[in-house]
């Protein structure tokens, strides 16, 4: 597997992944976030792959506005991560995370929200690891 910061060969993957965790959001709106986030400097986009397939990506920022649980700014923000899921419980999200904490566009800040692990709606597998 490797983890690979998105470029534009990757935006049909990362949309079709996308698709997956946001349904409800049309079709070119997914293609205009990837647009934006590809021209954005505060924007990051990570691609799991692998043998060739897109299985899992993750949705970083830099926010400057307020961000639950952090009382500075600016902050590293997870805007959203999504893994398939005959390829959960591999560590996939763990990596996808350390990516963007090691991203160009993200390191440097320093600070993710801390936010008591209650009040995060992730299902209980997606936090045991």
């Amino acid at each position: 597997m490797d983890i690979r910061q998105m470029n534009k060969t990757h935006l049909e993957h990362w949309r079709g992944l996308r698709k997956q965790l946001w349904p409800g959001h049309p079709d070119d709106a997914h293609l205009a976030d990837g647009e934006e986030i590809l021209q954005a400097d505060h924007l990051a986009s990570f691609i799991a792959m692998a043998d060739g397939v897109a299985i899992g990506f993750a949705d970083a920022s830099i926010r400057h506005d307020y961000v639950n649980g952090c009382d500075s700014s600016p902050v590293a923000f997870l805007e959203g991560i999504f893994v398939l899921p005959s390829f959960r419980q591999r560590g996939v999200a763990k990596q996808l995370m350390q990516r963007c904490n090691d991203g160009e566009r993200i390191k440097g800040v320093g600070k993710w929200p801390l936010i008591p692990r209650r009040k995060i709606q992730f299902p209980r597998k997606f936090t045991r690891r």
